[in-house]
């Protein structure tokens, strides 16, 4: 009896946890983590780290809490207020520089931290039953869902909310007292919505668990009310930081701003059976949903995610009846995906890191039964198909880290999971996303393939980008398509093709000086000088404060020989761009 509770004595901790199981839960992760390591920065890491010269500098942290950081680097799809993510970005760049391994790491341990805290999280709710805390954070570890998260290095948004937003809630399910409690779980809220803004949905959470979990007549208690008060204000104190910051919390509309009502109810049960979906069966995951708006009730009913939903709100609802903790799991997923259900419009439509939070409760879901008991027979079995969850979880997590090894690898294993869009579809605004996705994947991949100088299966991407341009799209997207096939076709030595992309590119695009500029440097390079100059001056025209336009134009001048003119084009492009003050000099000397 003695030598029983010495045991138990050395594996449990005061707090309740196994220290073994902790142990197997850091091994777990980094087994299934170990290969994102050598991987290096993909998609964005390499506009908001490689590309970001302000990565460095504390003044810019400081300047994150009070601006919108993602617009200062020129990204324009949604408002970026996230000082705590930029904090630790700075953090990584000040320890490991531009070596992609350092960041990964951080990666790793963050996830690993919450992990931890999902584990300690589970022993909370479910007292004297550490296996079934112990499967319920082994099954978050493994799950393939987060690789897009833990993979990818500016994922960590997600990873950091959830380390704040854990902490949070266990603060205020825990035994402190309420001072403390109220003082910890603010901390921790504030900072969850300083890393994104999906950890809004903490108070509405702690109600749901107060009701479902612990029973309802607890509501009846001031506490509660005080707690939820205090969180109320930790966001409202977020808000007004948030509005002087970046204006509010709008964001780009999407296409669902422009269907009938009855289609944008149904886009929620579809959004909801997508993330369903991904939890249950997470398979040929891929950075982007492309779900299709159903435009009939006929493609309304063939539509599996909407199915899937309709199970989803099915199974709620009988929980809700018959098993309140199995509703609170419901709940919790659902509470969590609030903010990105389709409700209001975004600038996507759904995205599997989305379900980093919400798949806590999902695991924890999945281990209830090991909670129960139930018949040991059945539980045996429920171990062994649980396990087998487990090894497949594992074989796709580490899979899919794979894909992020390099910008063109993750773009390519983008393309191939993405289901393709037919052609007569393309022009239909049901399938708007996946048009959208598939221009943006092509096109970037041209875009990465003419950096490394590869210029024919770059001007292949290009051209399989424009295929994807529907009537319906603004005219900037063919611009810019246009605009880099010319430049690669002048790589080429094709400048027919190049001034013809060139010619398609003015329309729609916002920048008609810099093409006028280019198509002039075309003129120039066959001799045409007098059409040159006419395409210089019509840059000028367009915008008076380019400097390249003015310095083209003194060369033009030069060899049509105008001196004078080329005198004051050359001193314009110096005066406009101190680069050009050496050609000012030795114009002059001459």
């Amino acid at each position: 009896m003695c030598r029983k509770t010495n045991i138990t004595f050395r594996c449990v901790g005061a707090q309740g946890v196994n220290r073994r199981h902790v142990l197997l839960l850091v091994l777990l992760a980094v087994v299934c983590y170990i290969n994102t390591l050598p991987n290096g920065f993909v998609a964005g890491d390499r506009q908001f780290i490689v590309q970001n010269p302000a990565v460095g500098d504390f003044s810019a942290v400081l300047k994150s809490f009070s601006s919108d950081y993602w617009n200062i680097l020129g990204g324009q799809s949604f408002m970026y207020y996230r000082p705590v993510v930029v904090f630790s970005h700075f953090v990584d760049y000040s320890l490991y520089g531009l070596n992609p391994l350092g960041h990964h790491l951080s990666n790793l341990l963050f996830h690993i931290i919450v992990t931890l805290l999902v584990y300690r999280l589970a022993c909370r709710l479910l007292p004297g039953r550490l296996n079934a805390a112990f499967v319920a954070a082994g099954l978050f570890a493994l799950h393939p869902v987060h690789t897009h998260s833990v993979s990818y290095v500016m994922g960590r948004t997600d990873i950091l909310a959830a380390v704040f937003y854990l902490s949070g809630f266990i603060v205020l399910t825990g035994s402190m007292k309420q001072g403390q409690k109220m003082f910890f779980s603010c901390i921790c809220y504030m900072c969850g919505l300083l890393c994104k803004e999906i950890a809004v949905t903490l108070p509405v959470l702690y109600l749901l668990y107060v009701v479902l979990w612990e029973g309802a007549k607890k509501l009846r208690e001031r506490q509660v009310w005080v707690l939820f008060a205090s969180l109320c204000a930790s966001f409202a104190a977020y808000a007004l930081l948030r509005f002087y910051a970046v204006g509010g919390f709008s964001s780009p509309e999407n296409i669902l701003a422009s269907i009938d009502v009855w289609q944008r109810a149904v886009m929620v049960v579809i959004t909801i059976g997508f993330y369903t979906a991904k939890l249950l069966f997470p398979v040929q995951l891929c950075f982007y949903s492309n779900l299709v708006i159903p435009d009939s009730v006929s493609a309304l009913l063939g539509s599996a995610y909407f199915w899937a939903g309709c199970l989803f709100l099915a199974v709620f609802g009988i929980a809700l009846v018959k098993i309140p903790r199995v509703c609170f799991c419901l709940a919790w997923i659902v509470c969590s995906l609030l903010p990105v259900l389709n409700i209001t419009p975004l600038p996507v439509f759904a995205k599997e890191n989305y379900l980093y939070i919400p798949s806590v409760s999902f695991c924890l879901l999945l281990a209830l039964p090991f909670a129960t008991n139930g018949a040991t027979r059945w539980r045996r079995l429920y171990f062994a198909l649980v396990l087998c969850v487990c090894v497949f979880y594992a074989i796709i997590t580490v899979q899919r880290n794979t894909d992020y090894r390099d910008p063109i690898t993750f773009m390519k294993a983008t393309l191939l999971a993405m289901p393709e869009v037919e052609e007569e579809n393309r022009s239909k605004i049901s399938h708007f996303e996946g048009v959208k996705n598939h221009f943006t994947t092509h096109r970037n991949l041209g875009r990465l393939y003419k950096e490394q100088g590869e210029w024919a299966t770059a001007e292949y991407h290009f051209q399989q980008a424009l295929h994807y341009i529907p009537s319906y799209f603004p005219g900037e997207y063919a611009s810019d398509v246009y605009l880099s096939l010319g430049q690669v076709y002048e790589k080429q030595t094709m400048p027919d093709r190049a001034r013809a992309a060139y010619e398609k590119a003015l329309s729609g695009s916002a920048r008609p000086y810099y093409i006028y500029n280019l198509l002039g440097v075309l003129e120039a390079k066959r001799g045409a000088l007098y059409e040159a100059k006419k395409l210089f001056l019509k840059a000028i025209d367009e915008n008076k404060e380019y400097a390249p336009a003015f310095f083209n134009l003194s060369l033009v001048y030069v060899k049509l020989d105008m001196p004078d003119e080329a005198s004051r084009a050359l001193q314009q492009a110096a005066r406009l761009n101190p680069a050009y003050q050496n050609y000012l000099q030795n114009h002059d000397q001459r």
